[in-house]
Formats: C-alpha cells, structure tokens, sequence
C-alpha cells in the first residue's frame, strides 16, 4: 500500500471508508460551532427592535438542530451530513433575509462586523461542513450503512 495522503489543513483525503468515517466526524465540529451560533443569533434577536419573536424562534430551533445533529455526526452518525449542510444553506438564507429586512427598515446594518457576523462565519463553516458530505457520499458509494 501506498503512503495516504495528509491532506492540506482543514480537508481529509476521502479514499476509503476510515476516512470517509473520518471526514464525517469532523464535520460536527464547524456543526457543532453553527449551532452555538445559531442559539447566540436567536438569543441576540430576542432583543433586536427590529426581528419579531419567529426569527428568535427560527433561529432558537436551527441552533438546537444543529446542537443534536454535532453530537451524532462526531458518533459516526453519517447520515445526517447531508441533512446539515442543507440546513447550513437553509440558515444562510434566513441571516441573508435578516441583513435586507434590517437594511430595509433601519436603512444601514451594523457596518463590516455585523456582515461578517451574519453571512461569512456561516459560510466559513459549510465550507468546513463540506467535506463530511463528501465524506458520506463516499460511504454511499461503498455501500456502507450510514444510519442516523
């Protein structure tokens, strides 16, 4: 057998179960961090004048999600890779809606900071997600049990 490859920082080589398995436990970790910041938004949104009580609830139940969904995925849990990285989108879209409806009704947000808060953490951590569905599509490939 050949030498594995190391990989370059943040990204596992997937070239075999081990490290698809690998790949999907450290994908809860940027999860586990999107949930945290999730009950931290929803939590920061229950004083904002400007997002009613469904954001703080939307927000509140994502991070909870994205708390539950960690845990298993650091247990080997591979099939809810897919299941996160889709709510990962579906949260980025909600902090997107929020930006416009509080530049849309306050008419500025709270400058560089506010937007690297509300759109590039999420993205820096589906980016960092990524590779656990990676990950789970190759366990797919090799007809591997995922379970939830």
């Amino acid at each position: 057998m050949g030498k594995r490859p190391d990989g370059n920082g943040y990204w596992i080589p997937v070239i075999d179960q081990e490290s698809a398995f690998a790949a999907v436990r450290m994908a809860g970790l940027p999860v586990l961090a999107l949930g945290f910041y999730s009950l931290l938004a929803g939590l920061l949104s229950a004083v904002s004048p400007e997002l009613s009580w469904p954001w703080v609830m939307g927000y509140s139940v994502i991070g909870l999600l994205f708390v539950l969904m960690a845990f298993r995925m650091r247990a080997g849990r591979a099939g809810w890779s897919p299941v996160a990285l889709g709510l990962m989108v579906l949260l980025l879209l909600l902090n997107l809606a929020a930006v416009i409806l509080i530049v849309t009704f306050k008419g500025w947000f709270n400058g560089t900071a506010g937007i690297v808060i509300a759109l590039v953490f999420p993205v820096l951590f589906l980016v960092l997600a990524l590779n656990g569905f990676i990950g789970w599509r190759q366990l797919k490939r090799l007809g591997t049990e995922t379970g939830f």
